[in-house]
C-alpha cells in the first residue's frame, strides 16, 4: 500500500490506529472474538457484477477513491438512504462510508447485494472508468475469522 523504506513506514503508522478501531468495532459489532483486517489495492472492478457474499457480515471501507455500490432496497435495513439508484437498482455510497453488510451467513437471510463501483474515483460518474498504474482503488474488508479460516 505504501512505499518500502522510511515514507511508508510512516504512512503505516499513521492509519494502524484506525485499522485497529475499525476491527474493535467490527467484533463489537457481531460479538465475536477476532476478526481479519484485509487490505486490497485495485486497479479495476474486482466484483463487476452484483452479489452477495458467503459470510456472516463483511465490513467494507475505502480507504482511497470510490466507495462499494448496494442495492437500493438494501437500505432499508441499513437505515434509508436519499441517493436514487440507477438502472441495475444498485446505489453509489459516497467514498467515506463504511458499510457492514449482511452475507449469506446471517441467520434471517436477507443478504446484502453489492458490487464494485465502476470508477475508482469517489464522485465520478459511474460508467466513467478509469485506471491506470496511478489510479487505485483502496479498501478495508473485515471479516469474522470462523467465516475466512481454513
Amino acid at each position: 500500500l505504501w512505499p518500502a523504506g522510511d515514507a511508508g513506514d510512516v504512512a503505516a503508522s499513521a492509519v494502524a490506529p484506525d485499522v485497529a478501531a475499525v476491527a474493535s468495532l467490527v467484533r463489537q459489532a457481531l460479538g465475536v472474538e477476532a476478526v481479519r483486517v484485509r487490505a486490497t489495492v485495485a486497479c479495476r472492478a474486482l466484483c463487476p457484477k452484483v452479489h452477495t457474499d458467503n459470510v456472516l457480515a463483511r465490513c467494507l471501507v475505502p480507504v482511497l477513491g470510490a466507495g462499494t455500490v448496494v442495492c437500493a432496497e438494501s437500505f432499508e435495513f441499513l437505515g434509508g438512504a436519499d441517493d436514487a439508484a440507477d438502472e441495475d437498482g444498485v446505489q453509489p455510497r459516497a467514498g467515506a462510508e463504511a458499510l457492514i453488510l449482511k452475507g449469506r451467513k446471517w441467520p434471517s437471510g436477507g443478504a446484502c447485494p453489492h458490487r464494485s463501483p465502476r470508477s475508482l474515483f469517489a464522485g465520478a460518474e459511474d460508467d466513467e472508468f478509469v485506471a491506470s498504474a496511478h489510479h487505485h482503488r483502496v479498501f478495508l474488508s473485515v471479516d469474522r475469522l470462523e467465516d475466512v479460516a481454513s
